[in-house]
């Protein structure tokens, strides 16, 4: 019995989902950019969600979603629960997607979405806390915002930290 098991065995086939915003932290960036360093090691999906209106030019004729200079799918989502879009749910299901995995910026209602969805269909996800930033509002203390997010997924996301996922996917890849 391996006590110790790999990245691999934890989250099996997880896709990484990345919600951006103009806001994020470079402390976020940078968590951000560790998680699609280990993903492109390990050749595994990663999609990046960003949140545009629904009237926005290219919206209703997109029919793909579209790629990143590092070959990474780009959702425009109209909607905050991408697996309303049967383009995402067909390319994850494609990928053979078990889990996902989330982080990002700012789009906390995208992030709560994702988490929501992929829970209603029986696919566990895990939510990086230190890969993930929530706007703060106007009034509201530095982190209350965050804090608040997490209290909001947690009933649909293991919350794991970002020491604990890069030591995780070093030592078992």
């Amino acid at each position: 019995m391996n006590l110790n098991p790999s990245f691999r065995t934890l989250f099996p086939r997880s896709a990484l989902l990345v919600s951006l915003d103009d806001e994020m932290s470079c402390f976020v960036m940078c968590n951000c950019a560790m998680l699609v360093g280990a993903w492109h090691r390990m050749h595994w999906p990663i999609a990046f969600l960003r949140r545009v209106p629904a009237d926005a030019p290219g919206m209703a004729r997109q029919k793909r979603p579209g790629f990143s200079e590092a070959g990474d799918l780009v959702f425009d989502l109209a909607e905050p629960c991408p697996w309303t879009d049967p383009r995402f749910r067909a390319v994850l299901a494609d990928f053979g997607t078990a889990s996902v995995t989330l982080a990002g910026s700012g789009l906390h209602d995208v992030l709560l979405g994702t988490a929501i969805g992929a829970n209603a269909i029986g696919i566990p996800a895990t939510l990086v806390t230190d890969a993930v930033q929530a706007r703060e509002p106007g009034r509201a203390k530095a982190g209350a915002s965050t804090e608040a997010l997490f209290s909001l997924l947690e009933p649909f996301a293991l919350l794991a930290p970002m020491t604990a996922f890069v030591s995780t996917s070093e030592s078992g890849v």
